[in-house]
């Protein structure tokens, strides 16, 4: 109604030059209304064809004595109109100032500037709704280019585009080019989203990590609350700065308490700085916002191996592996947990058996290690320590049973030398006793024995304190390329001492 009064009193052509001045002013008003009330585009462009009309009159408008501000006013405005030319309220503030100042024909050349912006706007809410809440993509896509083409540093129609570009159609390089005419564009600096888009693309498509934490950077800078940013810039920076890492993580687990990622890596940063509990307690969390991530159940069991909990950690694992399996599209690699989980076997059945508790236990431990191996012809001395727990339950059969199924794996002589021994000498001299096994079984044609026996002797001379004998037999436990990864966390060795009470 507005529109329509002012271009009917336009019509009428006053002669006084008073009211004509009057009706051009309440046209600038009547385009801050329209832009403001989201009007289509058909009525702006109705009204700039009406204030071309006005623009042709032979009235010399600029001749009208009206008191005017200071001639600075104008020339800041100009320069913050300048500056950043996407925001209408620097226009209406400009075109106020024009109009208040009789300088008519820069008003009626800024209004024009004013609609593309107004129309390009206009555009640009249209696509933000196909885009976000329809998910209309092409139709969105085709809204922010008309958006664009009218308003060609508009910033955020620039950044929407491009994350339809990426996201949705996956043109790297295309994306890259919107993120970075948005930035350009970004005259106030008021846009985190576009670089923290950017950044996304060169931490993940370009492997530029050093160009990603830059942008990252920028956007965290402009808002200090962007979570992502947080996140990824702690993983870039976690293998070099833990304190960082944690720093920024700590920040995006504040900022979205609610989502796993956040939670899984505070918990991970605190795992890494030797706090248990607090480790322990984010997992947690992360596990009741998604009880079937395997990703969480693999780290928590991670945390209590490093700690050597072993019945947790194997719980632990054990949930990870029924997820992950039961997961039809999951990008899970199942085969670290299966691999961690065989180790805690072990470790906790050696532990049962190195104090003589819990022995029918720590046989159902090393059979499930057993069981789970991908090599069952690497379980050679798994399967001899487990006819060693039968012989300490009495169980001969059971003893008997397992030995027969060493002599398959190993030679019949070892599994002999290492009956022997515990037959003869019993526990009581448990480190020697092994050490004794352990270098028989060095011996061993298959490389992953051998491999074995070195890393459990080189154990058993931690223990007595002959340190050069342990550094050999840890060089000879990864001489074979095709062991190396069971034994590359020798760290866990000083664990076990630690344990024992002997480091």
């Amino acid at each position: 109604k507005l529109l329509y009064k002012k271009r009917s009193q336009l019509k009428e052509k006053p002669k006084n030059v008073t009211l004509r001045f009057e009706v051009s002013s309440q046209l600038i008003e009547a385009l801050k209304e329209v832009s403001d009330l989201g009007l289509s585009v058909e009525l702006l462009e109705e009204l700039e064809a009406n204030l071309t009309q006005l623009s042709s009159s032979a009235l010399k408008l600029d001749d009208l004595n009206v008191e005017a501000p200071l001639p600075h006013s104008v020339s800041i405005a100009e320069k913050y109109l300048l500056k950043n030319p996407n925001v209408l309220s620097r226009h209406y503030q400009l075109l106020d100032l024009y109009v208040r100042s009789s300088q008519f024909s820069k008003s009626l050349s800024l209004i024009k500037q004013t609609l593309s912006v107004a129309n390009s706007d206009l555009y640009f809410t249209k696509a933000v709704e196909k885009h976000y809440q329809n998910a209309d993509y092409d139709s969105a896509k085709d809204l922010y280019l008309r958006a664009i083409k009218l308003n060609p540093r508009h910033s955020y129609a620039l950044t929407n585009l491009g994350t339809i570009i990426y996201y949705v159609n996956g043109e790297v390089d295309e994306a890259i080019d919107y993120f970075n005419k948005a930035i350009d564009c970004d005259f106030d600096r008021e846009i985190s989203v576009a670089r923290y888009h950017l950044g996304y693309i060169m931490e993940m498509e370009k492997k530029d990590t050093e160009s990603a934490k830059m942008r990252y950077s920028e956007a965290l800078e402009i808002d200090p609350e962007d979570w992502l940013s947080h996140t990824h810039l702690g993983s870039l920076v976690l293998s070099m700065d833990l304190e960082k890492a944690h720093y920024h993580y700590s920040k995006a687990v504040v900022l979205r308490p609610d989502e796993v990622l956040t939670q899984y890596n505070i918990a991970m940063t605190y795992s890494k700085k030797g706090f248990l509990d607090k480790s322990v307690h984010h997992l947690q969390k992360a596990i009741e916002l998604e009880p079937e991530n395997p990703y969480t159940h693999n780290l928590l069991g991670n945390i209590y191996l490093n700690h050597s909990m072993f019945s947790e950690a194997i719980s632990s694992y054990h949930k990870s592996i029924e997820i992950a399996s039961q997961l039809d599209d999951s990008d899970f690699d199942i085969n670290p947990t299966l691999n961690n989980l065989i180790l805690t076997l072990r470790r906790a059945s050696y532990r049962y058996l190195s104090v003589r508790e819990n022995i029918q236990i720590a046989a159902s431990y090393l059979a499930e290690a057993v069981g789970l191996s991908p090599d069952q012809n690497s379980n050679f001395f798994d399967r001899c320590n487990i006819g060693y727990c039968y012989m300490l339950l009495d169980d001969a059969k059971q003893a008997e049973q397992w030995f027969r199924e060493a002599t398959e794996t190993g030679s019949k002589e070892l599994v002999e030398a290492f009956q022997k021994v515990k037959e003869d000498e019993g526990w009581s001299k448990e480190v020697t006793d092994q050490l004794q096994i352990h270098t028989q079984i060095t011996r061993s044609d298959n490389p992953r024995d051998r491999s074995r026996a070195h890393f459990n002797a080189a154990f058993c001379t931690f223990h007595m304190g002959q340190l050069s004998q342990t550094l050999y037999h840890l060089q000879r436990a990864i001489e074979d390329p095709m062991v190396t990864s069971d034994y590359s966390s020798s760290n866990y060795l000083v664990e076990d001492a630690k344990d024992s009470g002997c480091l």
